[in-house]
């Protein structure tokens, strides 16, 4: 969603000095947290706001033939032998979906890219819903929340027979900004709240956020460094895009993240999705005056209700969510897969580490060196494979693509609108492959 650049700035009017605090010099007493500095000047500026994450549940009942297929993508996964690992894959439209070798709880079946993960109930179940489905945040930076739900409820209508709308398990409403504030200035006791788990978190000596609630509750908040977190998460580079729309430089960006579960939706009657989305501003209203609430401590009062607002609150308060979405532009490459930059640090310290070893500083030596070693240890473990080293390179090779979301050549594939695509060959033969590699061996 675009989110113009919005700032807002609170003065806090200094007060006139008393008593023995009139002698105390000009600058007064030091701020703290429980009495802030008056004189602070506190600004915020908005670089987005979006849903962050969304978890949907369908109703309906997985085909018997999809059943029957999925059962043998699922062995294929669970194979040792790369040339049936490499099978794993479901191709539905544009995505070609990795099947997992296990299950989800009372889920058979897991199905994930870039843009979804599914877990889908097995053809027989009666109480489960057919899918539950997590909408990666990728997809809903490229697609925006409705293209998402289009999209996944035609690659569903593919695989079983839907009954009515998607139910929202979760959704996460993050705001991301600037700000000069120290956000671990103030102890527990300014988040007013029911909410009985508050944790302060840190990366040494360097604070990183608060968590108020835990993953179980129906509702929890996250305050944290997030440039902070994306170098741990590189792939999530793309949100330099949405915060640059903002028009403003920015170093350290924060995000405030409400997590909003079934339960909690549900107190307010909601559970479709585009009911949801259609309460969302009232939704942020209510939890960020109702739910929970940053405020001041006031030196005497300990009735924390009547505590005014912190300015970041307010701030927050305020964010509108109903500005137009505006999707990223498309990443080339796929975000699953390594960037180049992996590629690069990985060659470099092999190249390097050969070239200590060898004592030989000529780096055009070192890549045909590595390639030289690579196909001798790949021949030696044709005795055990029984694949020449090329057919070993592309076999690994095929089982990287069904991780990263290739497609791989000879997958076996279901087309959204049929009713089954290609028929599966029969589960892997440890047996026929035991067979083999004797044959391959001279046996």
């Amino acid at each position: 969603m675009e989110t113009p650049c919005e700032e807002i700035r609170y003065e806090r009017p200094r007060r006139a000095k008393r008593g023995r605090a009139a002698h105390a010099g000009a600058s007064g007493a030091p701020p703290s947290n429980r009495a802030p500095d008056s004189s602070n000047s506190h600004t915020y500026t908005l670089l987005s706001r979006h849903v962050d994450s969304l978890d949907l549940t369908y109703r309906g009942c997985l085909k018997p033939r999809v059943d029957r297929e999925l059962r043998n993508l699922r062995e294929y996964a669970r194979s040792r032998e790369d040339e049936y690992q490499a099978l794993a894959q479901l191709i539905c439209g544009e995505h070609v979906l990795a099947v997992q070798d296990k299950g989800y709880r009372r889920f058979p079946f897991v199905l994930r890219d870039d843009f979804f993960r599914i877990t889908l109930a097995g053809a027989s179940a009666t109480r489960l819903p057919m899918a539950v489905c997590q909408v990666r945040n990728y997809a809903l930076m490229s697609l925006g929340v409705q293209e998402c739900e289009a999209r996944l409820r035609t690659l569903l209508s593919g695989l079983g027979e839907l009954d009515g709308d998607a139910v929202v398990g979760r959704i996460d409403l993050a705001v991301d900004f600037t700000t000069s504030d120290d956000l671990e200035a103030w102890d527990r006791r300014s988040w007013i709240t029911r909410i009985r788990a508050k944790r302060k978190h840190a990366d040494g000596d360097q604070f990183t956020g608060w968590d108020i609630g835990t993953h179980g509750e129906p509702a929890a908040f996250g305050l944290y460094n997030k440039t902070l977190e994306m170098l741990v998460q590189a792939a999530k580079s793309y949100m330099c895009e949405i915060w640059g729309r903002a028009g403003v430089p920015f170093d350290v960006v924060w995000r405030a993240e409400a997590r909003l579960r079934r339960e909690y939706l549900r107190r307010f009657g909601l559970r479709a999705l585009p009911d949801v989305l259609r309460a969302i501003p009232a939704l942020w209203k209510e939890f960020t005056t109702e739910a929970l609430r940053l405020a001041v401590p006031v030196p005497g009062d300990q009735t924390r209700s009547r505590w005014p607002n912190h300015p970041l609150w307010d701030f927050l308060q305020k964010v509108d969510w109903g500005a137009p979405f505006v999707p990223i532009a498309r990443t080339p490459r796929k975000i699953s897969a390594p960037s180049d930059e992996y590629f690069a640090r990985q060659l470099t310290s092999l190249m390097t580490s050969w070239m200590g070893r060898e004592g030989n500083w000529d780096p055009g030596r070192a890549v045909p060196a590595l390639e030289r070693i690579t196909y001798e240890h790949l021949a030696a473990q044709r005795y055990f494979t029984g694949l020449l080293p090329g057919e070993g390179l592309i076999a690994r090779a095929r089982v990287k693509g069904v991780r990263y979301g290739t497609q791989v050549g000879h997958a076996i594939g279901i087309q959204v609108g049929d009713a089954i695509g290609t028929p599966a060959p029969p589960p892997p033969d440890e047996a026929a492959t035991r067979a083999y590699r004797d044959a391959s061996r001279g046996s």
